[in-house]
């Protein structure tokens, strides 16, 4: 479904999460058309309050300035409640059980008069109030019976998996559980942490040892000890120090596909559901990051008046808090051996964004700083350090392959630390593909050799996965990928994206982005030029030319052709002042001019008008209605002022460069 779609019954997910939400029932948002958490704790961040669903289900249009609904799934948050999820299919018999154990414990009183949801496989969720906090488990109150409940979650009614929805079945009032029922779940267990130290779950050498584990595990078969191999398996992810939800993906993603025949979905999440469950070891045993020592005596004990809180932290069984390093004033240093990975445009290790329009040369340009890195050759006129090139091609993976043709046809054959990724992937979700872009980068580095300095991800919005760029929380957790990614691999990240409508305000989607980037370089009208950068000059544009290169001969004789990115040199300021000014800000330079000469006031030898002046000529033919109509005229001045071809002489007044 897109955005704004509604479900097969005429509603939008959000208008059912509002709905359960009316009945008493905490909800919080799972992936579309998937059963996983699309939010991190999500026990937490499930609510009742209509303001803050809508919030979690919504995001906003600076288009259109309004807020669009999210086609996420509803994940129902069963505490206070005990949720019965009757599953009849593989031969289990939920609704038998249901029966018997009505039959011996119940009177008269039909106890499963509730709401009761029926699921897209024929089975049924059997919605009671609970008292108290019961056992989440599997098969527990008979075969084909799970239970949820406090940190236990069902899928919503609404929600649409595999096409098919969850529909409500019998709309009634949620009535209280029955005592015996609540007593035959059992309480839940109590975890008792027996360290001082908390447990680091899915970091990402856990992740990797993971992975490499499922890489070489035997796939499981059907009536050959399949469960228990399964079983087994999650047990031993576990131990490595991945958590519940990390272990069912990185199993369904790099095991379960082996499998004779692959577990469904479902059934996979249950058996690694009981192995952590009822596992005897603690998550991480075979961890060497949590093989934790006893507590030595730094940094806890620093000597700066730390010692007593740390003792009586330990005395309480409590891990002693952080101690943060403190670098006194005449003590600071800074390390400045670290070199460029191009000089005077992009760092090692940082995160740069290569924007422009389509069809401008973004990845003629990307592909060329690629070459240079991996070939350890001058990019232009700057030098650059050399080191290993992943290139995700994430759109248009074949035209890619065609511009890695015209470099070796530019440069020659030769055998450079240079790898292609020609596939789409997500970088949105939680349980994306960040992972697999780690470790593709990684598997490269040990068939090269040689330490990847450079990734290249081609182009955003194909990341983005279906995700809004303009809205804060799908760009926030696209940088929070990038972020890992970049942290994981110690690579520089240039993710090559477009411009907005209003090429003055720079590369497109929120604002988010550009503050997370240390390097924003604009591309437009054959020059390059580094519209942010946080810890170097901006320096000047660079003028660049497509050049065409014939890469081979079609079946009928037709020349094949690419082109490639040659770079020149750096421009003096005054050779790229008004040729590259857009409509509007030729629109706004116009209306200075106008007013310098309505207005005719000197200031220091100079023509000069203050800028509510300019503003009222700007603004004149213009429509009126605007919040703050001062807000566009602000940007095109400003990118005036960038490009040199208006100067701010005195406070507020506007002149035109010398």
């Amino acid at each position: 479904m897109t955005e704004t779609e509604p479900s097969p019954t005429g509603e939008t997910m959000l208008d059912h999460a509002l709905a359960l939400a009316a009945r008493g029932l905490a909800v919080f948002p799972l992936i579309e058309g998937g059963r996983i958490p699309a939010v991190s704790q999500w026990p937490e961040r499930a609510t009742t309050d209509p303001a803050a669903i809508r919030k979690l289900w919504t995001s906003h249009d600076p288009v259109l300035n309004v807020r669009r609904v999210r086609p996420y799934n509803i994940g129902v948050h069963c505490a206070g409640h005990l949720v019965v999820d009757v599953d009849t299919k593989g031969g289990r018999r939920g609704d038998v059980s249901l029966a018997e154990i009505g039959m011996l414990w119940s009177d008269s009183d039909d106890w499963t008069d509730t709401l009761t949801v029926r699921t897209p496989s024929g089975g049924r969720h059997v919605y009671l109030s609970s008292p108290r906090a019961v056992t989440n488990s599997v098969g527990k109150l008979g075969d084909g019976l799970d239970v949820r409940s406090d940190r236990g979650y069902v899928v919503g009614p609404g929600s649409v998996v595999g096409g098919r929805e969850y529909v409500i079945e019998q709309d009634r009032p949620i009535r209280a559980a029955r005592p015996w029922l609540v007593d035959l779940a059992g309480a839940p267990r109590e975890v008792v942490n027996t360290t001082n130290v908390e447990v680091l779950l899915d970091t990402r050498p856990a992740i990797d040892r993971a992975i490499d584990y499922l890489s070489g595990r035997e796939p499981a078969v059907e009536g050959a000890g399949g469960d228990a191999h399964t079983l087994q398996t999650a047990l031993a992810i576990g131990d490595l120090g991945v958590s519940e939800a990390m272990c069912l993906q990185l199993m369904a993603d790099h095991w379960n596909d082996r499998c004779m025949p692959p577990w469904d979905f479902e059934a996979l999440a249950r058996k690694v559901e009981n192995a952590y469950r009822y596992r005897q070891n603690d998550v991480g045993s075979r961890d060497p990051q949590n093989d934790f020592q006893p507590l030595p005596s730094e940094p806890f004990f620093d000597g700066e008046g730390n010692e007593d809180l740390a003792a009586a932290a330990i005395a309480a069984g409590q891990k002693p808090a952080r101690v943060l390093p403190l670098e006194d004033y005449a003590a600071v240093r800074v390390d400045f051996s670290q070199v460029a990975l191009i000089k005077g445009l992009i760092d090692e290790g940082a995160m740069s964004v290569l924007y422009g329009d389509s069809n401008v040369g973004k990845t003629f340009l990307a592909m060329s700083m690629a070459y240079a890195v991996a070939a350890g050759v001058p990019w232009g006129e700057r030098a650059v350090s050399a080191g290993g090139v992943v290139y995700l091609a994430a759109e248009a993976g074949n035209s890619a392959r065609k511009r890695v043709l015209a470099l070796r046809a530019r440069y020659g054959e030769r055998d450079l630390p240079f790898a292609l990724i020609p596939e789409q992937v997500d970088l949105l979700r939680a349980n994306g593909d960040d992972v697999a872009v780690i470790s593709a980068v990684r598997r490269f580095e040990a068939r090269a050799g040689v330490k990847c300095k450079l990734l290249v991800i081609d182009t955003l919005s194909r990341v983005l996965a279906g995700g809004n760029e303009n809205a804060s929380e799908d760009m926030g957790a696209v940088v929070r990928q990038l972020d890992r990614i970049r942290i994981a691999t110690g690579a520089h990240v240039m993710v090559v994206h477009h411009s907005g409508k209003d090429q003055a305000r720079g590369a497109r989607g929120h604002s988010l982005l550009r503050a997370a980037t240390d390097t924003e370089i604009e591309v437009q009208d054959g020059l390059i030029k580094a519209t942010k950068q946080r810890d170097m000059d901006h320096g000047q544009p660079q003028r660049f030319e497509l050049v065409e290169v014939q890469i081979g001969t079609s079946p009928d004789g037709e020349a094949m052709t690419s082109a490639v990115a040659s770079i020149g040199a750096s421009l003096a300021e005054h050779e790229f002042a008004e040729d590259r000014l857009t409509p509007a800000e030729q629109t706004t330079l116009d209306a200075l001019k106008l007013t310098l000469e309505r207005i005719g006031r000197v200031f220091n030898g100079r023509l000069v008008c203050n800028g509510d002046e300019w503003f009222e000529d700007w603004a004149r033919d213009r429509a009126p209605g605007a919040k703050d109509p001062k807000a566009p005229w602000r940007v095109y001045r400003r990118a005036l002022k960038d490009k040199l071809v208006v100067e701010e002489v005195g406070p507020n007044l506007w002149a035109l460069a010398n």
